[in-house]
């Protein structure tokens, strides 16, 4: 009765540590055709999402994305302001021209009210060149941890990205066909 008992077990947990095995080599097979096709927004779509909170990624985006945000936030303040000049200036011509003002004193105006729109356009020009590098930076950071980024998220959450179930669904198939090749090229699969 004793070895019968011992048995069971035995064949109980070479069993469970099977089953643990192929769902962490199916999972490996999922993560991999996922990354290969990971795109940076993805990666974003990943940190992002509030079930997936990889730290210390998570937190270098979040700042980039402050970074970024605030780059727009500025250059949409900047704007505001010269749409108010060139407002201004429209007024003002128009109602220089009801008082037949001559032509030259109008173009002094605009000339004169233009240079002011000028350092606000540059500084404009100039946040959107740093925002296009920001963002640039922000996605090869992501492209280059992508494989990393994926492995430290649980596959419960994983699940919740697109396409994700598809692939793990494809790796099953693939486990199902020939069980031991797949668990030999997928157990330890490091991406």
């Amino acid at each position: 009765m004793k070895k019968l008992l011992a048995i069971m077990f035995v064949i109980m947990f070479l069993f469970s540590c099977s089953k643990k095995n192929a769902k962490k080599a199916m999972e490996n097979c999922a993560d991999g055709m996922f990354v290969d096709s990971f795109s940076s927004d993805q990666a974003l779509m990943v940190l992002n999402q509030n079930f997936i909170k990889i730290y210390p990624y998570y937190n270098k985006i979040r700042k980039m994305s402050e970074e970024i945000l605030d780059m727009d936030t500025k250059r949409g303040k900047i704007n505001i302001k010269i749409k108010k000049i060139d407002d201004e200036i429209e007024q003002r011509v128009s109602e220089a021209k009801k008082a037949n003002v001559p032509q030259s004193e109008i173009n002094k105006f605009r000339e004169k009210m233009f240079e002011k729109t000028v350092p606000l356009s540059q500084e404009a020009y100039a946040l959107n060149w740093d925002r296009k590098r920001k963002t640039q930076e922000q996605n090869d950071y992501l492209f280059i941890n992508r494989k990393k980024i994926i492995k430290k998220a649980k596959i419960e959450d994983k699940f919740n990205l697109k396409d994700y179930s598809k692939m793990h669904e494809y790796c099953e198939i693939l486990y199902n066909k020939a069980p031991d090749t797949f668990l030999i090229e997928f157990k330890n699969s490091k991406l």
